[in-house]
């Protein structure tokens, strides 16, 4: 890990996929889904990553991607449980939350949430624990986004003692600031959760 590094990246790869089974596996740019967004997110810099799984990845996925793997530690509560599970190992004041079937988002997507973390951090007060993108239709994207990494881990747990699985219940309470999406950013943000989804970013 780069110890000038402010930000982790906790890539998900836990999902159960039910309408597109394998898709992490399947072959974009002649590599698999999730290798190839894990290129796309650290290309270029020294920023640490994790990747969170529910259970053991295929042998030709965990050859290629020379990371720290954390078994999600909490039964069915979707991508907040693989969030915490991942987020208590990570060393970094912030993280990236980033879904493992997001192949148009890179490194400097990170770079421009940051930066906006850090102008934020700086004129407002009290300061975001979290910058979320947001779309022109108001939809958010909390697995494309940006949070501190000890106010998530307490919300997070907070949260799932309450029963609130909702990932951006980890928030409740706490200031979050909004990352407005030009319609550019909103198709890096182009995810992949059905067969029509696979066919359309092929051709």
């Amino acid at each position: 890990m780069d110890a000038a590094s402010a930000v982790s990246i906790i890539l998900l790869a836990g999902g159960r996929a039910s309408r597109l089974p394998g898709k992490l596996s399947l072959r974009f740019h002649d590599e698999p889904l999730l290798v190839h967004v894990f290129g796309h997110l650290t290309r270029g810099r020294h920023r640490p990553c994790i990747i969170s799984v529910r259970s053991e990845l295929p042998a030709e996925l965990r050859a290629v991607l020379p990371v720290p793997m954390i078994h999600d530690r909490y039964e069915d509560c979707g991508p907040l449980g693989g969030l915490l599970s991942a987020a208590a190992a990570v060393k970094t004041p912030l993280f990236f939350a980033a879904a493992g079937d997001l192949p148009f988002v890179g490194a400097p997507f990170i770079d421009r949430l940051e930066q906006y973390y850090e102008e934020l951090s700086k004129s407002s007060n009290p300061a975001p624990v979290a910058v979320i993108p947001r779309r022109g239709d108001g939809r958010t994207e909390p697995l494309a986004a940006l949070y501190e990494t000890a106010a998530f881990v307490e919300g997070a747990t907070a949260a799932i003692a309450r029963g609130d699985k909702r990932v951006t219940a980890a928030l409740a309470g706490r200031p979050v600031a909004h990352f407005e999406l030009s319609s550019e950013a909103e198709r890096e943000l182009t995810n992949i959760n059905t067969a029509e989804d696979w066919q359309r970013l092929q051709a």
